[in-house]
């Protein structure tokens, strides 16, 4: 279990370790379950917070988010998305990250049955016990 795995350990490359870009790793899995589709807009909750900027106007009022575009010629830049990052949009956000991780363990769950009846390594047919 990777969670496991303490600070300066070794850990196996696989699908959590690897280094390849969160879409690229998204869009991969997408294409090996068509069923069980990861949204791609949680990719972008990981750009809003690798590629944005914090700021506040004072330390009383609730904190924004901003990212930006890259530069359009030398002097400007495209304001992309903005937050008020409150406690309700942070609970939004969780709330979708964990309902793509939900509905990917149960349909995954649910397309490894499935290839396992057409492989014939399942019955369908319920056993009754007397």
């Amino acid at each position: 279990n990777i969670l496991d795995v303490a600070v300066g350990e070794d850990a196996p490359v696989n699908w959590v370790t690897d280094w390849c870009q969160l879409r690229a790793l998204i869009d991969e899995y997408n294409k090996r379950e068509p069923l069980a589709q990861i949204p791609t807009n949680i990719v972008d909750i990981r750009h809003d917070f690798a590629h944005g900027r914090v700021i506040s106007k004072t330390t009383m009022e609730p904190l924004t988010l901003l990212r930006f575009s890259k530069p359009k010629g030398a002097t400007t830049v495209v304001l992309e998305r903005k937050f008020s990052l409150n406690i309700e949009w942070m609970r939004e956000q969780v709330e979708l990250v964990y309902k793509a991780m939900d509905f990917v363990d149960q349909t995954t769950a649910w397309v490894l049955r499935k290839r396992r009846i057409l492989q014939g390594q399942v019955s369908i047919v319920p056993i009754f016990h007397r």
